[in-house]
């Protein structure tokens, strides 16, 4: 049995160095760092590759999504929202105040953001 197993391991050895063969041409060593410049550029060329991938697929980054859902928020009437609705935004507050920012500064900018959307919603409707 053991012989078997010897015998296996070393086929399985020789297919992968036969099939799998690398030169080490392309590899680089363990522990060798690569220069800063080389880390930023290769980091560069990945987020262009995953943006130009949403890009093609029409898929919207979270921000997107949180900046369309803000915009929903604001120009709605709180009359309008639902106890559920108004549960959520509390819990937006909730998040953004643990996260350091000022409750009364959050309200400022959406009420800023609100003047600017209904602003162009009177622009869109237009005469």
């Amino acid at each position: 049995m053991k012989k078997i197993i010897e015998e296996s391991v070393q086929s399985i050895d020789q297919e992968t160095g036969e099939v799998w063969f690398r030169s080490g041409v392309l590899g680089r060593g363990r522990g060798i760092r690569q220069p800063e410049a080389m880390v930023r550029a290769k980091s560069r060329r990945r987020t262009a590759r995953w943006r130009a991938t949403n890009d093609r697929a029409r898929r919207p980054e979270a921000a997107t999504i949180a900046i369309s859902l803000l915009r929903a928020v604001v120009s709605a009437r709180l009359s309008e929202l639902s106890a559920e609705e108004r549960g959520i935004i509390g819990a937006a507050l909730v998040d953004l105040h643990r996260q350091g920012y000022a409750v009364s500064e959050v309200l400022t900018v959406c009420r800023r953001l609100r003047r600017r959307v209904l602003a162009d919603a009177d622009g869109a409707a237009g005469p």
